[in-house]
């Protein structure tokens, strides 16, 4: 899924992202704050979710809050909409973490899961290691972080478009 290194990428140059916009480093900070309380509330309504729907539904579900979270931090200009933001990416990443860990079993068994897992993580840690990259080398070429972000908006449609071709869990 894409939010591994979107994830980091926009948490690593926030502030940045947030005083190029004409909001204050203490304010852009602030934003911290709301993003953990949101990734609760996420990972409490998604274990809901992943009991009365398809799986592959909620990452669908997740992949547009990924993208609705990039395209508000694209047009932000207010710290009403920095909250905003702060609040839409703690609840999806909520929702896509906690629909993630239950997912693997459903299609793979509890058999190699730890093997699964082992690798899985291992792929998704690099991404997330890899994030802020693209932004920094985009930043340092065109002045601002938008191009970036527009360029990160594109990874999450092509993710929800190929959790449309995974077939059903043998669980279903």
């Amino acid at each position: 899924m894409s939010g591994s290194p979107i994830h980091t990428g926009i948490m690593y140059h926030q502030v940045s992202i947030f005083s190029q916009k004409g909001i204050g480093i203490t304010e852009a900070a602030s934003i911290f704050a709301t993003v953990a309380p949101s990734m609760i509330f996420g990972q409490f309504i998604s274990g809901i979710l992943n009991n009365i729907l398809d799986p592959r539904k909620i990452l669908i579900i997740g992949q547009v809050l990924v993208f609705f979270t990039l395209y508000l931090l694209s047009i932000l200009d207010t710290l009403f909409l920095g909250y905003l933001y702060g609040i839409l990416l703690g609840l999806q990443i909520g929702l896509l973490m906690n629909t993630g860990q239950a997912i693997w079993p459903l299609y793979f068994g509890r058999k190699y899961l730890g093997s699964i897992r082992g690798f899985s993580n291992f792929i998704g840690m690099s991404l997330a290691a890899a994030g802020p990259l693209p932004l920094s080398m985009i930043y340092d070429s065109t002045g601002s972080y938008n191009s970036g972000l527009y360029m990160f908006m594109i990874l999450p449609p092509i993710s929800a478009i190929g959790v449309l071709f995974i077939g059903k869990s043998k669980n279903s």
